[in-house]
């Protein structure tokens, strides 16, 4: 195998490092970042397009936390909030740098713009950068390329767009319509796995509340269980445990969407 090949895997791992407090450590990350930043491939006659790819994966991957199950690794001091958002912003400035180069130089298969705008949906989801569909929405369009579109409404959907009722008809419009077999195959699979989503409700409004303090008459605290919040559990319990549940889910939240 390649060194090209396996080169991705270090970073990649890396980027799964978490200290105590679930983020990743700045060593890790300062080592992804600078690799893609100073990555030169310039005299070597094949390309590196996946190296790249992953790296600007591993870069947005160690910009996410994750919540410590356990004690977590003990590993660098700890970090500046400041310090953490300006490494976030650069991070994110310089995947916007390689799809930006797309516009220019078209990547392979345009694997630059279609990495970002994945990166950009992770960061989207994770809270990390602003939650901005639109960025995404601006590559749906008729004349782009049929893999970019698919990554833009892949992340739109995952980002709970089709929530939106008028996103959700010009999805259904294109999904139905568009000239590319291959394009509405892919859509109409994106579209069941949102369906799948609503139904163990992932895009649901509703969420169990906590129960809610009272007070009796002699002024005692007493903890009245919220009824509400109970039936929410176990509507939640019987969603996420059998096809039925599922179903009755899926046909209640959708209900009076026409």
């Amino acid at each position: 195998m390649s060194p090209m090949a396996t080169a991705p895997a270090i970073p990649k791992a890396m980027a799964r490092v978490r200290n105590t407090e679930g983020k990743c450590p700045r060593e890790a990350r300062k080592f992804i970042f600078d690799l893609l930043k100073y990555n030169d491939n310039g005299n070597n006659e094949y390309s590196d397009y996946y190296y790249t790819s992953n790296l600007m994966t591993a870069l947005a991957n160690s910009l996410i936390p994750v919540k410590q199950k356990g004690d977590g690794i003990v590993y660098g001091a700890e970090e500046d909030e400041d310090e953490l958002a300006a490494f976030r912003q650069a991070a994110v400035e310089e995947i916007e740098r390689y799809r930006r180069m797309d516009e220019w130089i078209l990547s392979y298969q345009n694997i630059y713009t279609r990495t970002a705008l994945s990166c950009k949906k992770a960061l989207m989801k994770a809270k990390i950068i602003p939650h901005n569909p639109a960025e995404l929405f601006a590559y749906t369009h008729d004349g782009t390329m049929d893999l970019v579109r698919l990554e833009a409404f892949d992340g739109m959907t995952e980002l709970g767009c089709l929530s939106n009722d008028n996103l959700l008809k010009y999805f259904i419009s294109v999904m139905s319509t568009d000239a590319s077999p291959f394009v509405r195959r892919k859509m109409y699979e994106t579209f069941f796995l949102w369906l799948g989503a609503v139904a163990l409700g992932e895009y649901s409004n509703t969420s169990s509340s906590p129960a809610t303090p009272e007070q009796d008459m002699d002024g005692d605290t007493l903890i009245v269980e919220d009824v509400v919040s109970q039936e929410a559990k176990k509507a939640l319990l019987a969603r996420t445990t059998s096809i039925e549940g599922a179903l009755k889910a899926l046909r209640e939240e959708l209900k009076d969407n026409k």
